[in-house]
């Protein structure tokens, strides 16, 4: 690990370093220390700790409800996965219709699933890829389908992050061969 220390000193003989969020932290905390009883060390691992938790709650509970939405309306799932099929760059892009315009990176108030303005998610570049390729690679690999048939429970739950109030229960059959599954 580089300590703060070393850092100054590399960029003192003319290796000028980028700095980055641990080096920023790591700054904020050297600054912070009378304030605080708890270790440097600890307060980082629970701060990295709270942003990997976020992202990865606000990415599943989006995933979640994404599937639910598709499960009922089958014939856009069915669209999606034969276009899948078809072209392998997927544009989910295509199957939106009146909120094709809207900016959800907080420029648009209508959506805001990423807040706006500095309370702002600073994963939101990060979280837009990864549910797209999370999405099509589900989409692409797997028929889904609901256990009986019937149609998505859509009752939304209280609280900070928008999660359902039943959990989505599916049925996933691969639709490749077998050896596209094996890494």
């Amino acid at each position: 690990m580089v300590t703060r220390t070393q850092a100054d000193e590399s960029f003192r003989h003319g290796k000028e370093k980028k700095e980055d969020f641990m080096d920023e932290l790591l700054s904020i905390m050297d600054n912070a220390k009378e304030f605080s009883s708890q270790d440097v060390d600890t307060i980082i691992k629970f701060t990295c700790l709270a942003l990997i938790l976020a992202a990865s709650d606000s990415t599943a509970v989006t995933l979640t409800w994404t599937l639910s939405l598709l499960l009922n309306n089958r014939h856009v799932l069915k669209k999606a996965q034969q276009e899948l099929d078809i072209i392998v760059e997927f544009i989910p892009e295509r199957f939106l219709t009146t909120h094709k315009d809207v900016d959800v990176k907080g420029q648009n108030f209508e959506l805001i699933p990423f807040s706006s303005g500095r309370r702002m998610c600073p994963g939101v570049s990060f979280a837009v890829q990864v549910l797209n390729l999370t999405l099509a690679t589900l989409l692409h690999s797997f028929e889904i389908e609901t256990p009986s048939g019937q149609p998505v429970d859509m009752t939304e739950g209280a609280g900070q992050i928008n999660i359902k109030v039943t959990p989505i229960d599916a049925l996933l059959e691969p639709r490749l061969p077998p050896h596209f599954y094996c890494y």
